[in-house]
């Protein structure tokens, strides 16, 4: 990449292929250029180092205000495969556009288990800021006591914060629900062992969803997996769950239901003909060919709507009481889950809604 002091608009529209005339107007977040080009032009100038006007925080006007966005560099280094970071960026800059406001991008550079480290720049350069992605509570803390903050799906206990967050719960709710009415009764899910609480959530989720469908919760297992290098640390657990009848396996993620699948796959096991599959985030696989998942769609874009609008509010109610925003997702049907073996799906299932 360019050095950031000769980073210039025509060496971001050569990245991305697009006129520079486009890649001006996006990044000053004109409603006429397509949502998603906004965000991968703003997306690159950030990486890039781009330092333009537009980029160099707020325009102060009597009528328009700057929200910062921090995301994690990881987040940013190839953003058409970081979907859900393009998603929040579509969003957020959708809502920005309509709200006369300007969206500041910073990125955190140093990652380590799983969080940033400080955040290295002038967060007063705008009137508020939206975390997005795991940081340092003590990063988070610096901004805080100066600056009204929204946290996308991250809580960052002890500090004063509003909170956008997708319902984990319902999600792998839902999920169960889908996979019973097809028959299955003895399920696993499979999650990172992370002290998160999306992952706490998730798992609630499952174990509630397997209570509330009637299933034995004896018969029901969670594997809290150690990850390597984005690999499944114990497949021996997942397949001694299956070999002792567990039917369908949940995940996490999507990016878990692809390690999983390559795993039955070795094994010589079928999905869906003999074990269904499910995934959570409806991303898929990005740059990797797989099935198309079952999962859950947290509708990310609304995600990155609704943390501008409580920025927004927040900025305009700055004495309010916090407020945490939930955004309702949906199941998406896909190609990994069937009745089991020898079973065949209710002849309710098959009319039933599909709005999750």
């Amino acid at each position: 990449m360019p050095r950031s002091s000769r980073v210039t608009l025509e060496a971001i529209s050569r990245e991305l292929n697009l006129s520079t005339s486009s890649v001006s107007r996006a990044l000053r977040n004109d409603p006429l250029i397509h949502p998603q080009t906004r965000a991968e032009v703003n997306a690159m100038a950030m990486r890039m180092g781009y330092q333009g006007r537009s980029r160099r925080g707020p325009q102060a006007t009597s009528r328009q205000r700057s929200i910062g966005v921090l995301f994690a560099s990881s987040s940013l280094t190839d953003i058409k495969r970081h979907i859900i970071t393009m998603s929040y960026l579509q969003g957020m800059t959708s809502e920005a556009a309509g709200a006369n406001m300007v969206l500041n991008l910073q990125a955190a550079q140093e990652v380590t288990d799983g969080a940033t480290r400080d955040a290295v720049f002038d967060f007063t350069q705008a009137d508020a800021w939206l975390i997005c992605g795991a940081h340092e509570q003590e990063s988070i803390a610096r901004i805080a006591r100066m600056l009204p903050i929204v946290s996308v799906v991250q809580d960052y206990p002890g500090l004063n914060h509003d909170m956008v967050s997708t319902d984990d719960f319902s999600g792998t709710s839902q999920l169960v629900s889908r996979l019973v009415e097809l028959g299955h009764r003895r399920c696993v899910f499979v999650c990172p062992r992370r002290n998160k609480l999306y992952i706490r959530l998730r798992t609630a989720g499952f174990l509630e969803g397997a209570r509330v469908a009637g299933l034995d919760l004896a018969e029901q297992v969670v594997i809290e997996d150690e990850f390597e290098d984005g690999k499944i640390g114990r497949p021996e657990a997942i397949l001694q769950a299956i070999r002792r009848g567990a039917t369908a396996v949940m995940s996490d993620s999507d990016h878990t239901a692809y390690e999983i699948a390559e795993l039955l796959a070795r094994e010589g096991i079928e999905v869906p003909r003999d074990v269904s599959l499910t995934g959570y985030n409806a991303i898929g696989a990005p740059g990797k060919k797989s099935l198309r998942f079952t999962s859950y769609d947290p509708n990310f874009v609304e995600m990155g709507r609704a943390a501008v609008r409580l920025a927004k509010w927040r900025l305009e109610n700055p004495s309010a009481a916090l407020v945490q925003v939930t955004v309702r997702g949906k199941v998406v049907d896909g190609e990994t889950i069937a009745p089991p073996p020898g079973r065949t799906a209710s002849k309710t299932s098959g009319s039933r809604s599909r709005k999750g």
